[in-house]
């Protein structure tokens, strides 16, 4: 008797779970396929989301490096044109650093640093004359991550800078 009556009591509770949750006959298991497909994707999802942000990153840095040797190129000229002042500008390959020295005072200061994953391919220098403009100059520098080269060009005389991807 004590038999029949645990199975009456499973079949109660089975009964009275299933009018609970009717959902529970329908559920089936994920098959083989289903879990491969959906961790594929799962993976592809993931994986994007980590790479977009390095290369936007790195992207967004070069931009704002081109904007702020822009800026400091057309402040010397300004400077050496009003004054009549002459500068040197050194690109200095081993402390990955740009400095600004005036040839007629003298001074040497540290315009900018480079950005961690910019090298210059070699050290070069440009010099601003006064009233005569930059002599024309193309500095290379190569991005370490992807082996992209970079090309700055100073253009003759109060010409334009650019800087592109050779």
């Amino acid at each position: 008797m004590n038999a029949k009556s645990s199975k009456r009591k499973k079949l109660k509770f089975r009964s009275a779970t299933m009018a609970m949750f009717p959902s529970l006959l329908k559920c089936k298991a994920f098959t083989l396929i289903e879990t491969v497909i959906t961790l594929a994707l799962t993976v592809m999802v993931l994986s994007i989301s980590f790479l977009v942000p390095k290369t936007t990153f790195r992207d967004q840095e070069i931009k704002n490096f081109t904007v702020e040797i822009n800026q400091k190129f057309n402040v010397l000229k300004e400077q050496a044109l009003v004054n009549d002042d002459y500068f040197l500008i050194f690109f200095d390959r081993d402390i990955q650093e740009i400095t600004v020295k005036n040839l007629l005072t003298q001074k040497t200061n540290t315009c900018m640093k480079l950005p961690k994953f910019l090298t210059l391919v070699k050290n070069s220098e440009v010099r601003i004359y006064g009233e005569k403009g930059i002599a024309p100059i193309s500095i290379f520098f190569k991005d370490q991550t992807n082996n992209n080269l970079y090309r700055l060009t100073l253009q003759m005389g109060w010409g334009t800078v650019t800087f592109v991807k050779v």
